[in-house]
């Protein structure tokens, strides 16, 4: 059913010894085309663009990608081959960049802020893109504000204060996607670094198992960054 796209599709049967005809018919997919700047007016290259609709799993509501792309050096993007649809757009710079910027002497670190378009930092300020069968929505503009990051560096313990080997940590931002922003651990000493957090309310989320076979141990708390580093949690 060509208007059933995400649907999943009326089963038949066959029976032995019996040949079944079934037409499948195709048809060409839709695309959103534009042009992601920053918030100089400039065009921001490698811009992850992503078509997102939500979806349902055993976690609840969650939006899903259904295309994605990145931008060209002229900050142009064409997310293509969507089934019909309604669908949100989202632009924002890969996290793992973010490992390997050198830092500037002298410059605040700052990074594009993730936005849904036409320009809220949230999916529920964005606005749906209708798509119909075959369709291109183009000349769609999205609008990164910079924005200004901390470090935040750490060791993970486990309950008796020791660094445990094979630890792990996880910042995420309060409602925001995981992976949003990404960090190392060093596997020696436990020490966490993650070099570009934009100011919000995060999960700082631990693990850690204090001897083979043990039980794993588990630690959450609230973070807030605002702008400046944090480097002894």
């Amino acid at each position: 059913d060509l208007r059933r796209a995400f649907q999943r599709p009326e089963s038949f049967e066959v029976a032995a010894g019996v040949a079944v005809s079934r037409d499948l018919p195709m048809v060409r997919g839709a695309a959103i085309e534009g042009q992601v700047l920053d918030g100089a007016s400039q065009p921001a290259a490698n811009i992850v663009v992503s078509a997102l609709r939500f979806v349902y799993d055993e976690n609840g509501r969650r939006p899903a990608p259904v295309g994605q792309t990145r931008t060209d050096d002229r900050g142009r993007f064409r997310v293509h081959t969507l089934p019909a649809g309604e669908y949100y757009l989202e632009a924002a710079p890969d996290p793992l960049d973010a490992l390997t910027r050198p830092a500037v002497p002298g410059q605040p670190a700052t990074t594009l802020e993730r936005t849904y378009y036409p320009g809220a930092p949230r999916i529920d300020g964005g606005q749906t893109i209708s798509l119909a069968l075959g369709a291109t929505t183009s000349d769609l503009v999205v609008v990164l504000p910079r924005v200004q990051t901390a470090a935040l560096r750490g060791r993970v313990l486990d309950s008796t204060g020791a660094a445990t080997p094979n630890s792990m940590v996880r910042i995420q931002r309060a409602g925001g996607p995981v992976g949003e922003v990404r960090g190392t651990v060093n596997p020696s000493n436990q020490v966490f670094s993650y070099p570009s957090v934009p100011s919000g309310t995060y999960w700082l989320m631990g693990v850690a198992r204090p001897a083979p076979g043990a039980p794993l141990e588990f630690s959450a708390t609230p973070l807030t960054v605002a702008g400046q580093d944090l480097t002894d949690l």
